[in-house]
Parts: C-alpha cells; structure tokens; sequence
C-alpha cells in the first residue's frame, strides 16, 4: 500500500508487526509441542486458528488497501478526504474486547468508520 501525506498513521506500526511475529512464534512453538506430545487434536486445533488469523489479516489488508486507495484517488482528482488509521482500535462485541485496526475516511463533519 502506498503511503499518502494525508494519510494519519500511529507510531506504533512498526510494534505491532513485531507482536505480530511473536504470536505466529507461540502459535508454531505450541503447535510443535502439541505434535511431540501426540496432542493431534490441539496441533490440527492450532493449525485451524492459524489459518483463521491469516485469512483475517489478509482480508483486512485488502480492505483497508482499497478504501485507501480509492480514497486517495479521489484526493488526487481534487477531493478532500482525509484518511486516518488507529491499528489498536478497542471495541466490544457481546461481552468480549476486540482489539483491531480502524480506517477513518473523513471530509468535512462526515466520517467512514471500518
């Protein structure tokens, strides 16, 4: 994805890719432990959730990339979008806390929350 000047990113990018890394290391760590304690059920389990993750993370890509994309498109044609991440974005889901990323489109008082 490319990076635009109006585009309002954290800091923190760059350590949540490393959490990131360190949850894929957990996951493959418990998964070979599952294996070598003949735990198949967990390892296939863990296995499952690992696909899951990667689907999430890929369809989030995906998501924000184009509303990004398409946002920045119209800001190159004269629009005046702004267009703001937050990629620690808390919010709840039943009585479960969901941590996610947040793209805003804003222009003028309106906003685009996903």
């Amino acid at each position: 994805m490319a990076r635009h000047d109006n585009i309002i990113r954290p800091p923190n990018e760059k350590a949540l890719s490393e959490l990131d890394q360190a949850w894929e290391s957990a996951l493959a760590e418990a998964k070979r432990r599952a294996h070598a304690a003949g735990r198949t059920d967990i390892a296939q389990y863990l296995a499952v959730r690992a696909q899951n993750d990667l689907l999430r993370r890929t369809g989030i890509e995906w998501l924000t990339g184009t509303m990004t994309a398409l946002a920045a498109d119209v800001n190159r044609r004269g629009g005046a979008i702004q267009i703001e991440f937050e990629d620690a974005h808390h919010f709840r889901v039943g009585s479960a806390t969901m941590v996610g990323t947040e793209l805003t489109l804003r222009c003028g008082v309106r906003a685009l929350s996903i």
